[in-house]
């Protein structure tokens, strides 16, 4: 059972540097909350500064468009605080794990066999 607990305890403090290592990769790569940004970024550029009389030409209502740009910069805010939300969880739930791998191989170690 000794070397169960050992095993276990290296899994443990393996998963928890791995996983939040990966995550942050998967965000980085991902960059969800940079595309609704960008788009929030767009959807500004798309109003007019001078109303238009040009019949070839769709014209949005300035109002919709600012609604929709702040719309989507609230989920891009959104977005980003989950993100640090689930970091900071992930962090601490990787601490605990190390921290309580290391008491394992610890007493693990400390133990002497019964004579």
């Amino acid at each position: 059972m000794n070397t169960f607990w050992r095993k276990l305890a290296v899994v443990g403090i393996i998963w928890a540097i791995l996983t939040p290592a990966v995550l942050f990769f998967r965000e980085v790569s991902d960059s969800r909350s940079m595309e609704l940004h960008a788009l929030a970024q767009n959807l500004h550029v798309l109003v007019p500064k001078v109303p238009t009389n040009d019949k070839a030409m769709v014209c949005l209502p300035v109002e919709g468009v600012s609604n929709w740009a702040s719309t989507l910069h609230g989920l891009a805010v959104r977005n980003d605080s989950d993100t640090a939300m689930l970091g900071d969880v992930i962090m601490i739930s990787s601490v605990t794990i190390i921290i309580l791998s290391i008491c394992i191989l610890k007493t693990k170690r400390d133990e002497t066999p019964a004579a």
